[in-house]
């Protein structure tokens, strides 16, 4: 048979089951019990729907001396029999369900708080019996030993599915994850140093049923901030294929680092405690850094696969428009400061240029020609570029304003020095 066991609760049944098995061992009887694996349920607690964790145990044995079974202990009152059953794989005749209080043994007719249901599995007899008779006729089915069976089934079947209240909550990854994203998208990341960590936010809206005072609990924490969250703000539908992709993307890394580790374990059950908040509260500013990475990456290869090289090798061109200049590198070396700069035409061409000349780039957009030779065709990066030598770059011209005309005549002058002197 087939028990889910509230994970709280299993070790107290555990060490119940080892000491069935034990008894058992000691009446030539077969027990065994085995921990199949764990399995997350939503059930209704208190009048919310969450979700707990459950050890499911499959368990093999019975109450069985020469042919003869235990099946099932019958508490005796007035309106009929209480049944416990010890094999619940048997149909049990309903006659039990009223008999006398009458031991078909010995026939004796008095009175006994339980009888017990023996079963013949050869020739399909059915007894019910006093704790007295019920070793004398089975030949060494003790009480002790049915007592000790019962209670460990009992303990089965009383805990099977069973949750009470204040038991540990487990809460959905993807549900954490579409909360995490976002606030993380609305208002940004802020870590356990903050005056508003994310994973508090983040719990706030995960822990409570009640999403209206999620919400408010939510917006007095980030009112230094002058944010305020409505529901319109979550449970959209872009961010569910967010999340999906951010999972994948987490459990495609090598765990090399603990982090990693922990979050893929996490992610691969599908389920966290709220201590575990914190761990998928960081997951959507990581996976926005990612996104970022790779659409710079695209629009690099993007870019690069529209350039070209510039002109012939060992030829001089002059007199070339440029775009932009940016310095991208420099060093000291024994004959001064090398540096090294990034060149990009009008025509988008792409010039290297590796020279002691120092350009002064206050503003890489006020260059306006320059002469050079073409020295090599190289790519860096998918990129085509033009390594050139024996530039001359000029700056554009800026315009001079106009002298304003001297229009103050002498009378005008005179005026203003009486009103300086108080003449």
């Amino acid at each position: 048979m087939r028990y889910a066991i509230l994970n709280e609760f299993f070790p107290d049944v555990e060490k119940k089951l080892n000491r069935v098995a034990k008894k058992c061992v000691k009446h030539g009887n077969p027990f065994t019990f085995e921990v199949e694996g764990e399995e997350i349920r939503k059930m209704m607690v208190d009048g919310n729907e969450h979700h707990y964790k459950f050890t499911i145990v499959n368990v093999e044995g019975t109450a069985k001396i020469d042919n003869w079974e235990c099946i099932a202990v019958l508490e005796i009152h007035s309106a009929g029999n209480v049944i416990r059953r010890i094999n619940t794989e048997i149909e049990l005749p309903e006659r039990f369900k009223h008999t006398e209080n009458v031991c078909e043994h010995c026939n004796s007719k008095r009175f006994r708080n339980n009888l017990y249901v023996i079963h013949n599995v050869e020739t399909d007899e059915w007894k019910q019996v006093g704790g007295s008779c019920l070793s004398l006729y089975t030949g060494g089915l003790s009480l002790e030993y049915v007592a000790a069976y019962l209670d460990g089934i009992t303990e089965l079947e009383e805990n099977d599915g069973f949750v009470p209240s204040g038991c540990k909550h487990y809460y959905p990854v993807e549900e954490v994850l579409g909360y995490a994203t976002e606030i993380v998208d609305k208002i940004g990341y802020y870590n356990a140093n903050s005056d508003h960590p994310t994973k508090v936010s983040v719990t706030y809206m995960t822990i409570f049923d009640d999403k209206d005072k999620a919400i408010d609990e939510l917006n007095k924490d980030l009112k230094k901030l002058g944010v305020w969250f409505t529901k319109k703000d979550f449970f959209k539908k872009e961010t569910e294929d967010k999340v999906k992709g951010m999972i994948e993307y987490y459990l495609s890394l090598k765990p090399d680092t603990e982090f990693i580790h922990n979050i893929q374990v996490m992610l691969t059950e599908g389920y966290v405690l709220s201590k575990g908040i914190g761990f998928l509260a960081y997951l959507p500013e990581g996976y926005n850094k990612y996104l970022k990475i790779e659409k710079d990456r695209a629009e690099r290869e993007k870019a690069a696969a529209n350039t070209q090289f510039f002109g012939e090798v060992g030829k001089r061109y002059r007199g070339q428009s440029i775009k932009a200049v940016n310095q991208i590198a420099s060093w000291q070396n024994d004959f001064g400061v090398t540096h090294v700069y990034k060149i990009t035409l009008d025509n988008d061409a792409v010039l290297t240029w590796k020279s002691s000349t120092c350009l002064y780039l206050e503003n890489g957009e006020d260059f306006d020609k320059i002469d050079f030779s073409v020295k090599a065709h190289t790519e860096y990066r998918g990129q085509k570029q033009t390594e050139v030598t024996r530039c001359k770059v000029s700056k554009k011209k800026v315009k001079k304003e106009p002298i304003a005309a001297q229009t103050d005549t002498y009378s005008d002058v005179m005026d203003a020095l009486d009103l300086a002197f108080g003449a």
